[in-house]
């Protein structure tokens, strides 16, 4: 190039495609990383911390979670080859309860939460309860104007006019 403009935006262009390209190699590193890791597995009915001691030592992985969660938690049997890691925690977590989670290098466990079950063809008047009772003071008359609070959720109710605690 005779032009000396056209030829430095010409070599800071090559530049910077030379370092978008060297930027992104350690991106698609990583992410290759954790599909990329392979286990080989052989236990039969260990604990958990174990089995969690195993696939540290193989998978560079660190494992994160509250004792109390995998106490008295066995692998059963387990026969793994050349498989990815989280095909091994899949079917190591499978029937104990435990679901997990992994950030970087490490692998978060913990105890599934079970949500409380709410028949949906009940309707929402079958759902509530019904609470009665007298609002009286200490010598056990009845008290008039009074409004209860339920805790959780905090709805009042009106107090009836016959002083009783109905729906």
């Amino acid at each position: 190039m005779n032009n000396p403009f056209l030829a430095r935006i010409w070599k800071t262009t090559c530049l910077l495609a030379v370092l978008l390209f060297l930027a992104e190699q350690p991106l698609q590193a990583h992410a290759q990383g954790k599909a990329s890791v392979k286990i080989n597995l052989s236990v039969t009915n260990l604990p958990l911390e174990s089995v969690f001691v195993q696939l540290e030592r193989q998978s560079g992985y660190t494992f994160l979670y509250k004792k109390e969660d995998i106490q008295n938690l066995r692998s059963g049997k387990l026969d793994i080859k050349d498989q990815r890691l989280d095909v091994v925690l899949n079917e190591l977590f499978r029937l104990n309860g435990l679901t997990y989670e992994i950030d970087d290098k490490v692998i978060i466990v913990r105890k599934v939460s079970v949500k409380p079950h709410r028949n949906p063809a009940l309707s929402a008047v079958q759902q509530e309860r019904i609470i009665r009772g007298k609002v009286s003071n200490e010598s056990g008359e009845p008290l008039g104007g009074v409004t209860i609070y339920i805790k959780m959720p905090r709805e009042g109710l009106p107090k009836q006019t016959n002083k009783d605690i109905m729906n």
